[in-house]
């Protein structure tokens, strides 16, 4: 496995990604704190998929944002268990981050890239 990044992280991401588990984490990202449920892709772009109708009005158009992304997801995976040998980005669930300067922000999905991460742990972090 080629790796970007905190390796004993990645080998959890993969974890997640091929058991359809998830856990909970926070991550030190230049300088914030991010908590969250990490999931696999597949998870995160199904949950970004429910979210377009609000973000989108024109259902016709969700429908069609919808399965574009359904697509590329599945093209992904494709990608993932062909070479099975990549792991770039974390994708978390109900996260909260808190910035440098201590304002808090909570987001229902966040995708970050491994080689960002700069310190993770189990467990969510304390609330502000």
């Amino acid at each position: 496995m080629v790796i970007d990044g905190d390796p004993l992280f990645a080998y959890f991401v993969s974890l997640v990604e091929t058991s359809d588990s998830a856990m909970t984490v926070t991550l030190a990202v230049r300088g914030a704190l991010i908590g969250g449920t990490l999931i696999g892709s597949v998870a995160y772009v199904d949950g970004l998929a429910k979210l377009l109708p609000a973000a989108i009005p024109d259902e016709q158009m969700s429908a069609q944002w919808r399965q574009a992304l359904r697509d590329a997801a599945a093209t992904g995976r494709g990608a993932i268990d062909q070479e099975a040998t990549r792991v770039d980005y974390a994708h978390l669930r109900d996260v909260q981050i808190v910035d440098a300067g201590g304002q808090p922000m909570t987001y229902p999905y966040w995708r970050v890239r491994l080689a960002a991460i700069d310190g993770w742990a189990f467990g969510a972090a304390p609330a502000t």
